[in-house]
């Protein structure tokens, strides 16, 4: 038998080299996502898998590509929590300095108000808010 060079672009009718070059796609995007850690590593899986028939003049080829990437971080907030008496019921809601017209304690001065209650947007309104 001859010996024959296998082009790798064109293997599979080309299919073996759109697996790898969308892999490096996908590994390029994870990269560059700033939800990602800059310094973890990426890796690309190539897996070609030849059955030869009975007499070993054939084979068949499974190509496979395969790719391990780097997680998105993970995000945090705070939240303030709460429990109604009267209700029977626990709340919650998110803290933040940055929310328009959330306040920490410190913020507020001596004199006390009255919490308003709000069942719906239409009271919110009545009483002047903003949604």
């Amino acid at each position: 038998m001859r010996k024959k060079t296998i082009s790798l672009d064109n293997f599979a009718k080309g299919a073996f080299r759109e697996l790898v070059c969308g892999a490096l796609q996908k590994v390029s995007a994870n990269i560059y996502d700033p939800n990602t850690s800059e310094k973890a590593k990426r890796e690309v899986h190539i897996k070609l898998i030849i059955s030869p028939d009975e007499d070993r003049r054939m084979g068949d080829v499974e190509i496979a590509v395969d790719t391990k990437l780097c997680p998105v971080k993970s995000a945090s907030t705070k939240l303030v929590l709460g429990y109604d008496e009267k209700e029977k019921s626990g709340e919650f809601s998110e803290f933040s300095t940055d929310m328009l017209g959330q306040n920490v304690a410190d913020d507020f001065d001596d004199a006390e108000e009255e919490p308003v209650r709000i069942s719906n947007v239409r009271d919110l309104r009545k009483k002047g808010g903003a949604m």
